[in-house]
């Protein structure tokens, strides 16, 4: 056997090994339980506080009926109301009880909060997220959804704060009992409002629609001509196979950048200032 197949031998007994020792050491017995079973995700140490009981009756003031929460064998809850309001309520409070920590840290990004409690390392993203406004522009659709609610153009917003109700009623119970992550980076389960829900749907939005690589983009486009920019960056070119083949028929080749105009100097100096100051 020649030394390079020996050597690609023995790299596979150690990494069978490196494999092998920690799947033996979490199954194995310790005070009673695995220590596997203690660190796997959604139970032990991350197991969300208040799933312990797998029946347990919670007395709710405010609440118009009984409301049946059953979680399947996926722990996914399935709530039956005889009122709505009672559905979203509890809605609510079962995201919370599953999902607060990821709630609050989706929240704080949004607002530009992340660094009051993951420090200093969190400002580039707190100072990118306050420069593209999604604060103001959670609080403005907040605003004007309110609005429609009261001309009558929607009418789904006092669901909306009976969520949010539930979702608070969740943290004034659990001020003693929070998510471990609270208490591992020391710091509060604070109230929920409307905002912060509209908070949510705009990191959705963004992440669905927009990031910053458009300003790179457009740099990169003063900096090449457009022909090379196209080469790069532009539109699959009439033999590339589409990702829904047949859907519909152009009646022209969609325009490509083709941007020969000069691009004023003192605009291009404030994309690239705005890049550098949240950087």
């Amino acid at each position: 056997m020649e030394k390079a197949e020996k050597k690609n031998i023995l790299e596979v007994i150690i990494l069978f090994i490196i494999i092998l020792f920690p799947m033996i050491f979490l199954s194995m017995p310790l005070l009673g339980f695995s220590i596997g079973d203690l660190l796997f995700p959604g139970n032990g140490v991350w197991l969300v506080p208040g799933e312990v009981n797998e029946a347990v009756r919670i007395n709710i003031p405010g609440l118009n009926g009984e409301v049946h929460v059953i979680r399947d064998e996926w722990g996914v809850p399935h709530i039956f109301a005889g009122y709505e309001e009672d559905l979203f309520f509890v809605q609510g409070y079962c995201h919370a009880q599953d999902r607060f920590f990821q709630m609050d840290m989706i929240r704080r990004q949004v607002k530009g909060e992340l660094s009051e409690i993951l420090g200093e390392s969190a400002l580039p993203g707190d100072k990118f997220m306050l420069a593209i406004g999604m604060k103001d522009w959670a609080e403005k659709s907040d605003q004007v959804a309110r609005e429609m609610q009261k001309n009558g153009t929607i009418d789904y917003f006092p669901s909306l704060e009976r969520y949010v109700d539930g979702i608070n009623y969740y943290i004034t119970t659990h001020q003693n009992n929070k998510p471990l992550e609270y208490y591992l980076l020391n710091f509060d389960l604070t109230e929920w409002s409307t905002v912060d829900t509209f908070c949510l749907i705009q990191e959705m939005a963004r992440q669905l629609s927009w990031n910053y690589r458009d300003i790179d983009r457009f740099l990169n486009l003063i900096s090449f001509n457009s022909t090379w920019y196209d080469e790069l960056f532009g539109l699959p070119q009439s033999y590339q196979i589409p990702i829904v083949p047949d859907f519909g028929e152009f009646s022209e080749i969609p325009m490509k950048s083709n941007i020969d105009f000069e691009v004023p100097t003192s605009f291009s100096n404030e994309i690239s200032e705005f890049k550098e100051n949240i950087m």
